[in-house]
Protein backbone atom coordinates (compact mmCIF):
# COMPACT_ATOMS: atom_id res chain seq x y z
CA UNK A 1 0.00 0.00 0.00
CA UNK A 2 3.08 2.21 1.10
CA UNK A 3 4.06 1.94 -2.65
CA UNK A 4 1.05 2.76 -4.19
CA UNK A 5 0.89 5.96 -2.37
CA UNK A 6 4.40 6.40 -2.90
CA UNK A 7 3.34 6.20 -6.82
CA UNK A 8 0.69 8.46 -6.88
CA UNK A 9 2.98 11.03 -4.51
CA UNK A 10 5.52 10.79 -6.75
CA UNK A 11 2.80 11.07 -10.26
CA UNK A 12 1.38 14.35 -8.42
CA UNK A 13 4.77 15.71 -8.12
CA UNK A 14 5.66 14.99 -11.24
CA UNK A 15 3.02 16.50 -13.22
CA UNK A 16 2.93 18.90 -11.13
CA UNK A 17 6.41 19.45 -11.79
CA UNK A 18 5.52 19.12 -15.31
CA UNK A 19 8.48 16.77 -15.53
CA UNK A 20 6.63 13.60 -17.22
CA UNK A 21 7.82 12.60 -20.93
CA UNK A 22 5.80 14.90 -22.79
CA UNK A 23 6.96 17.67 -19.86
CA UNK A 24 10.29 16.74 -20.79
CA UNK A 25 10.35 17.30 -24.24
CA UNK A 26 8.31 20.09 -24.37
CA UNK A 27 11.09 21.87 -21.99
CA UNK A 28 12.98 21.14 -24.33
CA UNK A 29 11.65 22.67 -27.22
CA UNK A 30 10.73 25.54 -24.97
CA UNK A 31 14.36 25.35 -24.46
CA UNK A 32 15.49 25.36 -28.01
CA UNK A 33 13.39 27.72 -29.00
CA UNK A 34 14.78 30.21 -25.97
CA UNK A 35 17.92 29.84 -27.96
CA UNK A 36 16.92 30.33 -31.49
CA UNK A 37 15.29 33.48 -30.34
CA UNK A 38 18.21 34.80 -28.09
CA UNK A 39 20.46 33.89 -31.47
CA UNK A 40 17.81 36.17 -33.83
CA UNK A 41 18.28 39.03 -31.45
CA UNK A 42 21.91 38.75 -31.18
CA UNK A 43 22.16 38.89 -34.86
CA UNK A 44 19.29 42.11 -34.92
CA UNK A 45 21.42 43.81 -32.75
CA UNK A 46 24.77 42.62 -34.32
CA UNK A 47 23.37 44.10 -37.66
CA UNK A 48 22.95 47.60 -36.16
CA UNK A 49 26.00 47.54 -34.90
CA UNK A 50 27.87 46.28 -38.57
CA UNK A 51 26.03 49.56 -39.63
CA UNK A 52 26.91 52.07 -36.73
CA UNK A 53 30.58 51.12 -37.37
CA UNK A 54 30.45 51.03 -41.48
CA UNK A 55 28.91 54.60 -41.44
CA UNK A 56 31.60 56.08 -39.10
CA UNK A 57 34.41 54.14 -41.26
CA UNK A 58 32.87 55.58 -44.36
CA UNK A 59 32.32 58.87 -43.06
CA UNK A 60 35.98 58.78 -42.12
CA UNK A 61 36.59 57.56 -44.91
CA UNK A 62 34.87 60.03 -47.11
CA UNK A 63 36.75 62.62 -45.88
CA UNK A 64 40.34 61.08 -46.59
CA UNK A 65 38.89 60.42 -50.18
CA UNK A 66 37.89 64.65 -50.07
CA UNK A 67 41.34 65.60 -49.17
CA UNK A 68 42.59 63.37 -51.33
CA UNK A 69 41.26 64.71 -54.50
CA UNK A 70 42.05 68.53 -52.84
CA UNK A 71 45.75 67.32 -52.88
CA UNK A 72 45.05 65.90 -56.68
CA UNK A 73 44.27 69.95 -57.66
CA UNK A 74 47.06 71.26 -55.47
CA UNK A 75 49.04 68.65 -57.45
CA UNK A 76 48.16 70.19 -60.56
CA UNK A 77 48.20 74.32 -60.08
CA UNK A 78 50.74 74.12 -57.64
CA UNK A 79 53.68 75.94 -59.68
CA UNK A 80 56.09 78.14 -58.18
CA UNK A 81 56.63 80.80 -60.89
CA UNK A 82 60.47 81.02 -59.19
CA UNK A 83 60.42 77.14 -59.73
CA UNK A 84 60.40 77.93 -63.60
CA UNK A 85 61.93 80.88 -64.33
CA UNK A 86 64.57 79.56 -66.75
CA UNK A 87 64.08 76.72 -69.31
CA UNK A 88 66.90 74.81 -67.14
CA UNK A 89 64.81 75.16 -63.95
CA UNK A 90 61.57 73.78 -65.40
CA UNK A 91 63.31 71.01 -66.48
CA UNK A 92 64.67 70.46 -62.75
CA UNK A 93 61.39 70.78 -62.28
CA UNK A 94 59.23 68.81 -63.87
CA UNK A 95 60.29 65.70 -62.44
CA UNK A 96 59.19 66.91 -59.39
CA UNK A 97 55.70 68.09 -60.46
CA UNK A 98 55.02 64.88 -62.26
CA UNK A 99 56.17 62.58 -58.93
CA UNK A 100 53.55 64.95 -56.48
CA UNK A 101 50.41 64.56 -59.27
CA UNK A 102 51.66 60.83 -59.24
CA UNK A 103 51.78 60.44 -55.92
CA UNK A 104 48.76 62.25 -54.92
CA UNK A 105 46.81 60.54 -57.80
CA UNK A 106 47.63 56.86 -56.36
CA UNK A 107 46.94 58.14 -52.80
CA UNK A 108 43.45 59.07 -53.71
CA UNK A 109 43.22 55.93 -56.22
CA UNK A 110 44.05 53.66 -53.36
CA UNK A 111 41.24 55.40 -50.92
CA UNK A 112 38.91 54.70 -53.81
CA UNK A 113 39.50 51.03 -53.68
CA UNK A 114 39.48 50.84 -49.48
CA UNK A 115 36.13 52.63 -49.86
CA UNK A 116 35.07 49.57 -52.59
CA UNK A 117 36.23 47.22 -50.33
CA UNK A 118 34.63 48.34 -47.04
CA UNK A 119 31.61 48.72 -48.85
CA UNK A 120 32.11 44.99 -50.04
CA UNK A 121 32.50 43.74 -47.04
CA UNK A 122 30.12 45.44 -44.98
CA UNK A 123 27.59 44.28 -47.95
CA UNK A 124 29.07 40.56 -47.26
CA UNK A 125 28.71 40.92 -43.61
CA UNK A 126 25.02 42.23 -43.57
CA UNK A 127 24.23 39.44 -46.54
CA UNK A 128 25.51 36.97 -43.99
CA UNK A 129 23.85 37.92 -40.49
CA UNK A 130 20.69 38.38 -42.50
CA UNK A 131 20.80 34.71 -44.11
CA UNK A 132 21.63 33.14 -40.58
CA UNK A 133 18.92 35.22 -39.32
CA UNK A 134 16.71 33.66 -41.52
CA UNK A 135 17.74 30.39 -41.10
CA UNK A 136 17.01 30.49 -37.14
CA UNK A 137 13.29 32.07 -37.81
CA UNK A 138 13.17 28.79 -40.37
CA UNK A 139 14.25 26.45 -37.28
CA UNK A 140 11.91 28.70 -34.78
CA UNK A 141 9.14 28.83 -36.75
CA UNK A 142 9.65 24.95 -37.68
CA UNK A 143 9.60 23.63 -33.62
CA UNK A 144 7.34 25.99 -32.98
Amino acid sequence: MATSKTRTIVGKILAKLNLTEEGKVGHFFDKAAKVLTRNIEALEHNLKSIDFNHQAALSKLDERIEDATETVESAYTEVSVDAIKSNSDQDAFLPNYWYRIEKAESTLDSLKKERDSLISSYEDSVKENKEQIKEYTRRLTRIS
